[in-house]
């Protein structure tokens, strides 16, 4: 349950930043569904920094320190883009005792 509604908050606020970010770039009568949100470095840094983000990170357990360079630890493909269902699957299997070694692949 916990997991399933952190996730559904995780993937509006991804959602809500990246449209915010790319306003511009899309028609009025568009609308963002999450498969199309794109996460550079860049992007992940300005998540990490919400304190929602923060906070859901914090309610699903996810360590300290696997905080430090998540972006690298769910880039398991080294493609430098994460999408939401990388970044979702990837944080649920970082939940509690499991660190960033036990992250094979989020594919």
């Amino acid at each position: 349950q916990l997991l399933a509604q952190k996730s559904r908050e995780l993937m509006d606020l991804a959602t809500k930043i990246w449209c915010q970010r790319h306003k511009h770039e899309a028609k009025e009568s568009e609308t963002t569904s999450p498969s199309s949100v794109r996460i550079c470095p860049e992007f992940f840094a300005e998540l990490k920094n919400n304190p929602t983000f923060h906070q859901i990170l914090q309610d699903l357990d996810v360590a300290e320190e696997d905080q430090e360079d998540l972006f690298e630890t769910l880039d398991a493909d080294n493609s430098g883009v994460l999408n939401l269902e990388e970044l979702i699957l990837g944080i649920a299997k970082l939940r509690g005792d499991a660190r960033r070694a036990d992250v094979v692949g989020v594919n």
